[in-house]
């Protein structure tokens, strides 16, 4: 997400044990524009996602708007009710939120990521196949296929996920780099757009091994983690290395990740 100029949408779904408060918090200090919301302060209205108006004008932004080009990390997902999942959902559509107030039309340009985090049904995943995965999902799956990566991930034991340590100097140079990075323009290379095609063909025929549902957004999913993935490596054209990489992660993320 952090190398991504287009909006790439990412729901984690993990064992309780598996929260790291400290990688959440690094997240956030290294992307230059983003914004950690708990799922509960929406529902009890004390934040909204959409903007208020006061006589016909528009009196605040909301957090989506307010987060146009940047990161939105939103913490126990599975909270979210459905009048607050149609803002995101529209924004995931179309970059941007439109409204008509007493004749007067506003549009405000949303371009920004979704980062959601919730736990499973059982607080951690529990058997060995994909169909019962699936059962303990706490996101239905018409919301999922909103994502264009859902992640599971399941820790074998409590604590697998020890605090994280930094200096100011580690974080100094990361925001640095990601800052330097996303300045560069990728190009995705038409002669692997059939691989794209192909690959797309291979893992929808194997969906039922997977927890995370398929979908064509797969396809930009995809085009989208191999460009990040370029920019990291700070290339300015995908290579055929970006693309299987970014093919074999985002099919080990389709299943369970296990520390």
């Amino acid at each position: 997400q952090f190398f991504s100029v287009d909006p790439f949408h990412v729901l984690v779904i993990a064992d309780k044990q598996c929260y790291a408060d400290t990688l959440i918090e690094i997240l956030h200090e290294i992307h230059p524009h983003n914004y950690l919301l708990k799922a509960v302060d929406l529902v009890e209205k004390k934040q909204h996602l959409e903007p208020t108006f006061a006589k016909q004008n528009l009196s605040d932004d909301g957090i989506l708007a307010k987060m146009n080009d940047g990161l939105l990390t939103i913490l126990n997902f599975e909270k979210l009710e459905e009048k607050q999942l149609a803002p995101i959902q529209t924004v995931i559509d179309s970059k941007s939120l439109t409204y008509t107030v007493e004749k007067k039309k506003f549009k405000l340009p949303a371009n920004v990521s979704i980062l959601g985090f919730s736990i499973p049904n059982t607080a951690h995943f529990v058997g060995k196949a994909a169909g019962l995965y699936r059962q303990q999902m706490p996101v239905p799956e018409d919301v999922q296929k909103l994502f264009h990566m859902v992640v599971c991930v399941r820790c074998r034991q409590e604590g697998c996920l020890a605090p994280l340590t930094y200096s100011e100097i580690d974080l100094e140079f990361v925001q640095d780099y990601v800052s330097y990075a996303m300045q560069i323009s990728v190009s995705f290379p038409k002669k692997f757009e059939k691989h794209v095609v192909d690959w797309h063909k291979l893992v929808t025929k194997d969906a039922n091994k997977y927890i995370a549902p398929i979908t064509p957004k797969l396809a930009i999913t995809l085009i989208r983690y191999s460009v990040a993935h370029a920019r990291m490596q700070l290339r300015d054209e995908v290579t055929i290395e970006d693309l299987k990489y970014s093919m074999d992660f985002i099919e080990d993320s389709l299943g369970l990740f296990e520390y």
